[in-house]
């Protein structure tokens, strides 16, 4: 059998893997309705609306040094199920259960190729010729966003592009061998709002090779692109088993290796401020987590769509805002410490961590008073 591996009288065998070609020969996923993905969380300008997860294809061009699913696939290209199959999954789905809400799972819905051109025209012709109602979301490459394809799909229904923007420093995206610029992104999310698309981006702001220039000059990108959410601020470089960041750190001499194939390797900082702006971020981040899950109680315990849309867009600008207000005043700090200065970092730490109770109890008074207002949540 391709693609696994065993111990043959105590000696390891690897039967090499061999992708299936051919998609439209696989058949359609069982469905069980009850383990459906609800859109309801806040920031959507959708509440409670059930969505089906699909594939299009398998596989991404993508040599991204952060990403393991490129192991997966050898030889290491898209392959596409037929329009055709697509879309025939999508009818029989909407038909069955009457839900018209979608979202590909695709590492990328598609690439900028003759192949890819073609699939996507063939797709929306076929959605427009059977008359079916959706909307969907997907994945994208930024270097892959075009007008052309984006206004395409807009007239059949998506709604949202998920966009591995990942760094603002040009030296951090060679490093992610990403194979694309910053001006590639901010050209895609502007290309993505132009058709009235919502961009999600993904965004790694803390990097383990990171000066705290490039740290700073990175949220000065993140804050300018006005489509950030709350993980965006505080993710951090994850390092899992066979990506190549794992070499580009054990070059640095900053990997710290993890104990089992499944454990996410550790690492240290080439800048102690940056060091010690991950560790703090961190702390903050903990610290909100418990009002988070306040707002979640709100958002389970209304149906009352209108209210709770009202509510979700307040929140999205709020949070944004107090983000910024977080992470600025934190740079601004660390930027004016000495960093040798033990008792200086530690005084500051404790100045920092004064405004963030502030900041946390604005926050918590803030969800209160919705509750005091004409929306009362808990009725």
């Amino acid at each position: 059998m391709s693609g696994i591996a065993y111990l043959n009288q105590g000696v390891l065998s690897v039967n090499p893997p061999n992708r299936i070609m051919n998609l439209d020969k696989l058949p359609f996923p069982v469905r069980n309705i009850e383990y459906l993905g609800n859109i309801s969380s806040i920031g959507t300008d959708k509440v409670g609306k059930r969505f089906f997860r699909m594939l299009a294809g398998r596989g991404c061009y993508g040599k991204c040094s952060f990403c393991s699913i490129i192991r997966f696939y050898a030889p290491k290209y898209r392959i596409y199920r037929s329009p055709q199959n697509v879309v025939g999954e999508i009818e029989q789905l909407v038909n069955k259960y009457g839900i018209n809400d979608f979202l590909f799972n695709d590492e990328i819905f598609y690439e900028i190729s003759k192949k890819g051109q073609m699939w996507i025209q063939q797709f929306v012709e076929l959605i427009k010729q059977k008359e079916i109602k959706i909307s969907f979301a997907i994945e994208m490459r930024a270097n892959d966003i075009r007008h052309e394809e984006i206004s395409l799909l807009k007239s059949v229904g998506l709604k949202c592009v998920s966009l591995g923007v990942e760094s603002g420093i040009q030296r951090v995206l060679d490093e992610m061998n990403k194979g694309c610029t910053i001006q590639q992104n901010r050209d895609a999310i502007d290309i993505l709002k132009q058709n009235d698309v919502t961009p999600l981006i993904s965004f790694i702001a803390i990097i383990p090779t990171m000066s705290f220039k490039e740290l700073k000059d990175n949220y000065k990108f993140l804050f300018s692109l006005n489509c950030f959410i709350e993980e965006n601020v505080y993710n951090k470089l994850n390092i899992y088993s066979n990506c190549e960041y794992k070499n580009i750190l054990e070059k640095w001499n900053l990997l710290i290796e993890g104990s089992s194939f499944y454990e996410r390797h550790g690492y240290n900082f080439y800048d102690p401020k940056v060091e010690l702006f991950s560790s703090i971020i961190e702390d903050v981040r903990v610290v909100f987590s418990a009002h988070k899950k306040k707002l979640i109680a709100i958002d389970s315990k209304t149906d009352n769509s209108e209210i709770l849309n009202k509510f979700q867009g307040e929140w999205v600008k709020f949070n944004e805002q107090l983000w910024m207000n977080i992470t600025n005043v934190l740079i601004e700090a660390i930027d004016n410490i000495d960093i040798n200065n033990i008792e200086g970092i530690k005084s500051m730490e404790k100045i920092y961590f004064k405004f963030i109770n502030t900041q946390s109890d604005f926050l918590h008074n803030y969800i209160d008073s919705f509750n005091n207002r004409k929306y009362n949540f808990y009725v």
